[in-house]
């Protein structure tokens, strides 16, 4: 074994059993994603005091020796483990306090600390809120000797746009991109700043199911729209966002049935992109990565993108 890979620790405990720095929450695959966008070491390093250069090398060192046959429970478990177990009692004592009249009150305390666990754990370049992602757009017949002045409508947010609908939490880069807007916690950001967005649920079912996949298409369309934009217009292309669904439980019903479960999850969301995407769409398509109900499963890789196709089973 190579030594420099005692730097790195599996322990599914913490941050879902992801391959982490030894002593910290400092995901391996973060490391990898600051390096993938050309960030320097000495950038990494400063923007995470508690690393060495060695923990860097030590997290490539890691990726080029994984092996392929790691199974899925090894990368994915309970969400206890990332909470961590002060996370729980926090939400339980909420709960016996309050009780069931105020049940919305509970989702919005999980919604905050879900907010603050995700802050704490990705690197200070990016930021989490709620809002809206403002995406550029023209027809065509408006470029050409405005071309100049569109670029730099773009870059103050003014240019001819649409909105997303309002999105539940996004993990976007608030170092390089300036924000459009801000109040608090809640903003309007570019789409090129945008790292990933999470659609939160209290209790799942059918319905909420159908209603995030909708909301994610509907974003992925805008996305795409944009795409070709800046395309048409010489400028940097964006990033594909990783999309989340997240639900705090299923719903059961008045006769104990419960709403959901993985493979009925996987199921619905399939049919549900079918209804509304094409297979050809789905090769430049920002795609829903996983649904993960809390405590209970994760469900991933539903529509692959890369082969075409959607996974049933």
């Amino acid at each position: 074994m190579n030594p420099i890979l005692e730097r790195i620790s599996v322990d599914p405990d913490v941050c879902f059993g992801k391959p982490c720095i030894r002593g910290t929450r400092i995901w391996v695959s973060m490391i990898l994603d600051l390096l993938a966008d050309r960030v320097s070491i000495e950038d990494i390093l400063a923007e995470y005091p508690q690393l060495t250069r060695e923990d860097v090398q030590a997290a490539i060192a890691y990726n080029n020796q994984e092996i392929k046959s790691r199974s899925r429970s090894g990368d994915l478990t309970s969400y206890t483990g990332m909470f961590g177990d002060s996370f729980e009692k926090r939400i339980g004592l909420l709960a016996q306090l309050i009780g069931d009249s105020h049940h919305s009150s509970l989702g919005v305390y999980k919604e905050r600390l879900l907010k603050k666990i995700i802050a704490e754990s990705i690197p200070k370049r990016y930021d989490v809120a709620t809002g809206f992602v403002l995406f550029p757009k023209i027809e065509l017949e408006d470029v050409g000797e405005e071309e100049l002045r569109i670029v730099d409508a773009i870059k103050l947010g003014w240019c001819p746009h649409e909105l997303s609908r309002q999105l539940d939490l996004i993990v976007f880069d608030s170092h390089t991109y300036p924000l459009l807007f801000r109040d608090e916690d809640f903003v309007v950001v570019r789409p090129e700043s945008v790292r990933a967005i999470i659609e939160v649920k209290g209790e799942l079912n059918h319905k909420e199911t159908d209603d995030a996949v909708d909301l994610f298409v509907d974003y992925a369309q805008k996305w795409q729209r944009c795409q070709s934009f800046y395309k048409s217009q010489f400028l940097p292309l964006m990033r594909k966002p990783a999309m989340l669904l997240m639900a705090w439980a299923v719903y059961i019903d008045p006769k104990g049935k419960l709403g959901t479960d993985g493979k009925r999850l996987r199921r619905r969301i399939v049919k549900r992109y079918k209804s509304q995407v094409c297979k050809v769409e789905l090769s430049d398509f920002p795609l829903l990565r996983a649904a993960c109900i809390y405590g209970d499963c994760i469900v991933s890789d539903c529509v692959d993108g890369d082969e075409y196709g959607y996974k049933t089973t």
